[in-house]
């Protein structure tokens, strides 16, 4: 026989208690307590599954920040000896080298908008950017304390602890 699957033993025990908890024989209760201990050996081994699930996902955590690293640290050398073999062509006044691979050659940039005094650039180049943020902890500090506040309301939820 296989074992059984932890939303059978919940609907198993739920059934049982809804037609037992009236009936004060021990039998009943032994029952319901052997019910019962399926139920959370059940949910034990399922709260030791997310555990090694939870390990998995950080040991991936860490795997990636380890590579972003690495990654970052390849890049960095890549534009040093970039930058390092563009300054030895410019001191040799050499701006174009072809092999059979690839060509290199050295490119204007296109023209970018350097800014000096912000207080000199004329009205119709400026923006006015507007953010509006909510203070969602002030709203929480005004509805705990019995008072209401339009458009907001507090929303209760449960969670599965697992320490």
């Amino acid at each position: 026989m296989s074992e059984l699957k932890l939303y059978e033993l919940s609907s198993d025990y739920r059934d049982a208690l809804e037609a037992l908890t009236d009936i004060e024989d021990e039998a009943v209760q032994d029952t319901l307590e052997g019910l019962k201990g399926a139920v959370e050996k059940k949910s034990i081994n399922v709260a030791k599954y997310i555990g090694n699930l939870n390990a998995t996902a950080d040991a991936i955590d860490n795997a990636i920040k380890q590579m972003s690293a690495r990654k970052k640290a390849f890049q960095n050398k890549s534009d040093r000896i970039k930058d390092w073999l563009k300054k030895n062509m410019e001191s040799c006044k050499i701006s174009e080298i072809i092999a059979p691979e690839f060509t290199l050659k050295i490119v204007n940039n296109p023209a970018k908008v350097v800014l000096g005094d912000s207080d000199l650039i004329p009205k119709k180049f400026k923006t006015i950017v507007r953010t509006i943020a909510i203070d969602k902890n002030a709203i929480k500090k005004v509805l705990n304390s019995g008072k209401e506040v339009q458009g907001a309301g507090l929303s209760q939820s449960t969670r599965l602890q697992i320490k």
